[in-house]
């Protein structure tokens, strides 16, 4: 059954059935309802990222040295216990980020960030992380675990040492 609509009696438009326009009109409510819950999901995502630099911006303004386990950060100097470290100052900020968060997975774009302040993401960029860690990790015993897609955690605790000792 077509329904005729306001048309010239010459030339009438027609439409598909009621059924189907009334099934169409429901499902476009769906699509409607799951945008917006895809919407609200994001705005959450977007309020964790928000948080998480908030917090690494202010980790940046703590007194005092950072320190973790036989870890020390102070003054923009890496000790492994009362030895120093020599460190550029990129791998630098990957050690003072990552040790800011120590026992926590590091997503990438912090990292990333942290190198590349005022620039929009280059190419490669995680590759240039990794590359800093690589070179990190040839210094000492940093006790730097890589989950892949994830991001990077400074692990906590003696067993972390002897753990990255081994390998």
């Amino acid at each position: 059954m077509l329904v005729k609509t306001f048309g010239s009696p010459s030339c009438p438009e027609e439409i598909a059935p009621m059924s189907s326009l009334a099934s169409a009109q429901s499902a476009q409510r769906d699509l409607e309802r799951q945008i917006e819950r895809q919407i609200k999901v994001i705005r959450q995502k977007n309020e964790e990222i928000e948080a998480l630099r908030a917090e690494l911006r202010g980790a940046r303004v703590l007194h005092g040295p950072l320190v973790e386990g036989e870890w020390r950060w102070e003054g923009g100097r890496l000790f492994f216990r009362t030895r120093e470290l020599a460190l550029t100052p990129k791998e630098s900020l990957i050690v003072e980020t990552l040790l800011r968060r120590a026992g926590h997975i590091v997503p990438y774009w912090p990292l990333i960030e942290s190198l590349y302040p005022h620039d929009n993401e280059p190419e490669g960029a995680k590759r240039v992380v990794h590359t800093l860690v690589s070179r990190i990790r040839d210094k000492g015993p940093f006790p730097i675990r890589t989950f892949w897609g994830r991001g990077l955690l400074w692990e906590r605790g003696p067993s972390a040492q002897i753990r990255r000792q081994e390998t």
